[in-house]
Order: structure tokens, then sequence, then C-alpha cells
């Protein structure tokens, strides 16, 4: 990039006035990126146009010896600058202004405050970095350059990753200057896919935002807790149930785990204990019938290293969508999940879409549920989660957080799961936490996944317009099994 930026740089500063040519000012966070850049203006020059360099001189700036700024005068009279990154350097000066690796230096906001005065009379600004975090000021321009804050006309964003660079020929050029053999299609994939796995190896954590341009945020969390907050709530709709005379609508959260000496019991044995457990919280799960409510499923496979998150979104008539039920299971038996998702569906009433993974174990569930609810208004979307399939539900929910458009249960371990979610190479994957019953086994922000699923067969079925549905009778068949894999 810098060596493309220089060259632009030369071509614009060599020009005169009247042929639209001006001052071009560079700041880094170091002298040796600015010397880096001076050096490259020169190559340039002196492969292009030699003839138009008239001097190249460092100037001692702001009555500092220590502090350099490399200057390029061209025979017209313009000149290139390279500078620290302190704002007052740019006192005075006009023209283009580049900010090399913004998101790195200490003062961006002041920086830009200074550059925009230079561009008053003529010039514009190019800031170029890669990324430093969610919350850095570089990434909040990006930002506010998405969704339109600035006037039409007067920002654009442009962002090259690995793999925009490896099909402009990258991974050719690298194996030209390390004298592979490349002259076969399969030897070149050979090769980029070997060479981008090493790449992607040494920059480890740090890819996403080297090669992909997505920013990681300081925590390494992809979602923010303040905006976490924002819409966690410990009582949920109350005025409104007040006022129907409903039961307190609270969210709640239920747990069922188990030894693995569970499996040790009979089939019949497992059946009942699970039965029983469920006979505790049946009446909680009535509560939640509400007047004109659908309601949307999203459950998160696991046996005994993940949990299974069954995550129940309720969309009322009166107020926001809101995640009024989460249940977690561990070593439970494929079986008694089985029932138990069937009995809180038979409960629920009107279930208008349904989430489920179709990739590994949740292959086979997935179809079965589809052949199950066909024929109903039931929304059955199974979901291969593949990396832009991750990217795509995530950013979907993300976007649903910080619009506040639900609400999620004020539950230390739910928020846990959320600041456990962190991008790897571009994609949210999940990170090991702390267990709700204090066990060895750790959590893998499983309610998350659940949770986005349920926001995205909710956002499907508002679209396809589909409608609530009767419960069938007991002599329809449900299927074998009704849960979820997403393997992390």
């Amino acid at each position: 990039m810098t060596w493309a930026e220089a060259l632009d740089s030369v071509l614009l500063a060599s020009r005169t006035k009247e042929e639209g040519g001006y001052d071009v000012n560079y700041i880094s966070t170091k002298q040796d990126l600015s010397r880096e850049f001076i050096d490259t203006c020169r190559d340039w020059i002196k492969a292009l146009i030699p003839g138009q360099l008239y001097g190249f001189e460092p100037v001692r700036i702001a009555d500092d010896e220590n502090i350099l700024a490399m200057v390029i005068t061209f025979k017209g009279g313009h000149k290139i600058r390279a500078l620290t990154s302190n704002p007052k350097n740019l006192r005075g000066l006009q023209g283009r202004v580049i900010i090399d690796e913004g998101a790195f230096a200490e003062n961006l906001p002041e920086i830009m405050k200074a550059a925009v005065a230079c561009t008053l009379w003529k010039g514009d600004i190019r800031l170029i970095s890669t990324h430093n975090g969610i919350e850095n000021p570089f990434n909040l321009i990006v930002e506010d350059i998405k969704k339109g804050n600035y006037k039409e006309g007067t920002a654009s964003l442009h962002e090259i990753t690995i793999d925009d660079a490896i099909e402009q020929g990258l991974a050719a050029r690298v194996a030209q200057v390390q004298g592979v053999d490349i002259s076969t299609p399969a030897l070149y994939e050979a090769f980029k896919d070997a060479w981008l796995e090493e790449l992607l190896s040494i920059y480890g954590d740090g890819a996403s935002e080297e090669l992909y341009c997505k920013p990681r945020s300081g925590l390494a969390s992809y979602f923010k807790l303040e905006t976490l907050m924002q819409v966690s709530k410990p009582t949920l709709w109350v005025d409104w149930s007040v006022k129907l005379e409903l039961p307190n609508q609270t969210p709640f959260i239920e747990t069922f785990y188990q030894l693995s000496s569970f499996y040790n019991l009979t089939i019949e044995d497992q059946l009942i204990e699970t039965k029983y457990w469920f006979e505790g919280i049946r009446q909680r799960v009535k509560d939640i019938l509400f007047v004109n409510y659908t309601a949307y499923l999203g459950v998160d496979f696991g046996r005994v290293k993940d949990l299974t998150v069954i995550t129940v979104l309720v969309n009322p008539l009166l107020d926001k969508p809101a995640y009024y039920l989460t249940i977690e299971l561990r070593t439970i038996p494929y079986h008694c999940q089985t029932w138990i998702i069937k009995e809180l569906i038979n409960e629920l009433k009107a279930v208008n879409g349904i989430a489920l993974d179709a990739g590994g174990n949740g292959g086979n569930v997935a179809e079965e549920i589809h052949l199950a609810f066909r024929n109903t208004h039931t929304v059955v979307d199974r979901i291969m989660f593949t990396a832009p399939i991750l990217k795509e539900t995530f950013q979907n929910y993300k976007n649903g957080l910080e619009d506040q458009k639900f609400l999620i249960p004020q539950d230390r371990f739910i928020i846990a799961d959320h600041l456990g979610i962190e991008l790897k190479n571009g994609i949210p994957k999940a990170t090991q936490i702390t267990s709700r019953d204090s066990s060895t086994i750790k959590r893998h922000c499983d309610s998350v996944y659940a949770y986005v699923l349920a926001w995205h067969v909710f956002g499907e079925s508002m679209l396809r317009q589909a409608k609530p549905f009767v419960t069938p009778s007991p002599n329809f068949a449900l299927g074998v099994n009704y849960s979820m894999g997403i393997r992390r």
C-alpha cells in the first residue's frame, strides 16, 4: 500500500499548480516509516521523472532536535514531506495528508482535526491502517463511513484483504521470487494454499486484523459489554403483563445437568428422570402463552463437551422480542433431549420458526425436523455453518443488539458467553469460560449460538410472513430427534 501511495504522491506533487498539483504531507507513527516512504518516493522519481527532482533535505521542526521532517522538493515548487505523528507538525501546511498506520497513532482525532485544516484550500486526506481494535478511533471512522454518516461524496472506504491480494497476483509473485515452479494450475494452487496456511499460522489470532481488515476489541470480544447491558433486563414486559393481568413475565434460565453415570441408567429410567425435571418448569413454560404472540426456537446441540442450549425468542404483540426462556442441558442422551424439545413445542402452541444446524450431528436432526414440519406454517431453516454463514448470522445478531431490537436475560453467564466470542481470521469463534456449575468442564459460549439461530429464524420468518400454527395432535410425528450440532 505504501509503495503505491508513494507513486501517486510523486505523480501529484511533480505537477505544477496549473496542472492540478499540490503538496503531499505524509504522517507516520515512526521515523523509520517516514524515511521508508521518502526513499520509495525517490525511487519512483528516479525511475519515472528524474529531471523533476529539485532537492532533498532533512528539516528540523518544532525546535526539537530529535524530530526531523524529510522533504522532497520538485522543480514546480511542490513538496513531499514526511513527518512524525505530532498534530502540530501539520500547522500551516496545505495539500494532501497521508496518515499511515493511523490506528496506532497516539492521538488520531487530533491528527484528523489538523489534517482537515490542511485541505481547506485544496487537498484531501488518505487514512491508511491495519486495524487496532474495535474501539479504536480508526475503526470508529470506518464504521461512520459504512453507516453513511459522512456527506455523500466526501468519504469512501477501500479494503484490501489477503484474498484480494492473492487474486491480484501476490501469491504468484511470491512464488516467482522464491523460485517455485507454478507452471500448472495444480502447482499454483498447491503453493498458494500452503503459503497462505503458513501465513495464517504466523499471524495467529492477529490474522483477522492484519490480513482480513476485521478489527478485534481491546478484550478480544466480538460484542461490547456496554451494548449487552443496554439490552439485558432482569424483568421483561412487566408493565404489559400487569395491564393484561397475565403472570409476571420474567426471563428464566433452567439447567438440567447430569454426570456421566446418567448413561448407566436404562433408557426408561433416563426418560423418567427427564420428565420429572420438566414437570418442575412446565408451568413457567405455560406462562409464556401471551395473547397474539409467536415463538422462535434456536438450539445449539451438545452432549458432554458442549452444552445443549435451547432458547425461545418470544415476539409479543405490544413489545420487543425477548429471549424469555433458555434451557441448558449437559450429559443428556439424545432421546431425552428430543423429548424435552418436543414437549416444549407442544406447550408453546405457536412456534413460528426453528433454526437447525445441518452440519455434523445436526444433519440428521435437521432433516427429520424438516420432514416433520414441512406441511405446517413453521419456518424450518437447516443451516450449514460455513465461514460466510457464521459471519452473516453473527453480524445480523450483533446489529440487532446494537440497535436494541430485542432483549436478553440479565444473567452473568449469558453475558459472559457473549463476551467470550472473538474474531479469528475474521470469523466469530467461541472461547472457553467458566461453567455455571463450577465444574471442570468449560462453557464454549453455547448460549450465543442458540440466540443467533433464534434471531436468524425470526428474521427469516418475518421475510416470509409466516403465520402461527396450532400444535399438531399427539399422534403427529415430530421426528425422532430435535437437536442442534454446531461444532466449533
